[in-house]
């Protein structure tokens, strides 16, 4: 299953180089949405054959930068310990028209009266 979700990159980490010749890094983005109160942490693992991907990532993504990221969510299990890693496949960077309409669809929302 696949999963979007759209936000501030708060944190890029080093690029780690792994004994395999794979390379990792993660970072994190922050939604608007009020109700998420911690970022999303994504990773990149990218094995030795594609390693430059995780290179490029930190060379075209800053910090600040809008972006939405479709991602997979993989358990796994590991002596009796169960974790979840959110493993990115795809990161958008959203263009200031983009940026525009995301505000304009906020502000609509605030200025329905509505009662619910």
């Amino acid at each position: 299953m696949n999963y979007t979700v759209k936000g501030f990159i708060t944190e890029i980490s080093e690029v780690e180089t792994l004994n395999n010749g794979a390379k990792k890094l993660h970072y994190l983005v922050k939604t608007d949405n009020e109700f998420d109160k911690a970022a999303w942490k994504f990773e990149i693992y990218k094995g030795a054959d594609h390693a430059e991907h995780a290179e490029k990532f930190s060379q075209y993504n800053k910090v600040g930068d809008r972006v939405e990221v479709e991602f997979n969510i993989r358990p796994a299990e590991w002596n009796g310990k169960h974790f979840v890693n959110l493993t990115h496949w795809k990161c958008t960077k959203l263009t200031d028209e983009e940026n525009a309409l995301q505000g304009q669809a906020v502000e609509a929302q605030q200025d329905d009266d509505l009662p619910f």
